[in-house]
């Protein structure tokens, strides 16, 4: 997933929720396709330097929010990244971390919160490298990553909030073709798992990817069945649907993700698809900025959710905070317009 912009999160909650208007308007319910509609299930937080001096009434602020949106899941994109820890209190510890900070929140209203690990912005430019200098690399992720989850567990086992892993790799369909770096993938990916799993039986890990259309459906699916034969640990596939960042189209859409289905379901794992809730407006490939973007029209969310639902079994927003609850006009507009749906739908009473 990209980098939502910084704008959005910056200002997330910066004249606080009760300032964006949950307006039901008219027009979402003309876009109803069926009766009881699909719905978000959870969604994306990306953690930056922001949220280290966000108050105790502004997290319950968006968790309060995620409850009204009817989110059960919010899988935290890192808890570390840049070398930039979310998770440890402050020296006198009359600080709480965000990571504490989330994890309370979600026992107290009931939302699963899934721990994603390490982000290193540089990470599309290491693993384009040659195959023994990518092993170097994912070597180093590894030590990094025992390093976190071994300073994270007592914080964990404390929380029963605490549900799932994430691993922060984004698998696409580019990069891994070799057969030296691929392999260099599944053994990453193999050790790495196992190592979640034994550190926490039972705790489920996750992964993401997304497809460029850069071979075919088969191909993808093909890609797909032999990672997942690789790493047995790995439980669920997030597949991002590309459509904001304009990697893929609605019409090619439900033949990747249904490529994406038949490997999951070949080998016993589940499908879940992230459902990109904005449309980029620029850096690559649109310009040589920044990667930009704004929440995008409901119409076309509301396409995305039908699609994505006849073969995922949940649907995860990328992201609620940064394309529903910011205050801008366009987020306003889709916030209005989904709590319209979802409550003129039948899903909820």
């Amino acid at each position: 997933m990209r980098e939502a912009p910084t704008y959005n999160r910056r200002h997330l909650l910066g004249v606080g929720l009760a300032a964006i208007p949950f307006v039901v308007r008219p027009h979402g319910l003309a876009l109803a396709l069926a009766e009881r509609r699909p719905m978000l299930s959870g969604t994306f937080l990306q953690l930056v330097t922001e949220h280290h001096a966000w108050r105790e009434e502004q997290w319950a602020q968006l968790f309060d929010a995620f409850r009204r949106l009817s989110l059960s899941i919010v899988i935290l994109q890192w808890v570390m990244s840049d070398g930039q820890s979310f998770f440890a209190s402050d020296v006198a510890g009359s600080a709480r971390s965000p990571l504490q900070m989330i994890l309370e929140l979600g026992e107290t209203t009931h939302i699963e919160v899934i721990i994603g690990l390490v982000h290193d912005s540089d990470y599309w430019l290491r693993i384009a490298q040659p195959s023994a200098a990518v092993a170097t690399y994912l070597a180093n992720r590894e030590s990094r990553i025992v390093q976190l989850v071994t300073e994270i567990t007592p914080l964990l086992r404390s929380h029963r909030s605490f549900s799932g892993w994430f691993m922060t790799e984004e698998i696409d369909d580019i990069n891994w073709h070799e057969p030296a770096v691929t392999s260099v993938l599944h053994s990453y990916l193999q050790r790495v798992s196992d190592y979640l799993r034994l550190a926490f039986p039972g705790i489920p890990v996750a992964i993401s990817g997304f497809s460029n259309a850069h071979g075919t459906a088969v191909q993808l699916e093909v890609f797909w069945r032999e990672l997942l034969s690789a790493a047995p640990a790995i439980g669920t596939v997030l597949f991002q649907d590309g459509i904001g960042v304009r990697k893929l189209t609605m019409e090619k859409l439900p033949r990747y993700l249904r490529a994406v289905r038949a490997a999951t379901d070949a080998s016993g794992r589940r499908l879940w698809s992230v459902v990109e809730l904005f449309q980029q407006t620029g850096g690559a490939p649109l310009d040589a900025g920044e990667f930009r973007a704004s929440a995008a029209p409901f119409s076309r969310v509301a396409a995305q959710l039908q699609v994505e639902a006849t073969c995922a079994s949940a649907l995860i927003a990328f992201s609620a905070p940064d394309y529903l609850l910011t205050p801008t006009r366009r987020a306003a507009d889709l916030l209005s317009s989904y709590l319209e749906y979802i409550h003129s739908s039948g899903n909820l009473s």
